[in-house]
């Protein structure tokens, strides 16, 4: 905790960065996965670990189908 803190406090931007940086993250991240197919398998591979985990914790906790927003 105390460690974030410090490196929170020594990496301050200010509004108008902090949010052209990540406008600028979100655009390259949005364009390496439309246009690299090794990205898009890492995509896909990562959907479909979250879909089985999903999965596994509807069968463990009795979830009954996709609809139920009770996770």
């Amino acid at each position: 905790m105390g460690l974030s803190l410090i490196i929170i406090s020594q990496f301050k931007l200010k509004q108008k960065n902090y949010l052209l940086f990540w406008g600028l993250v979100i655009t390259v991240r949005k364009y390496w996965l439309k246009n690299s197919h090794f990205s898009h398998s890492i995509f896909e591979s990562y959907s479909r670990l979250l879909n089985s985990n999903l999965a596994l914790m509807r069968l463990k906790y009795g979830f009954k189908n996709n609809s139920d927003k009770s996770l």
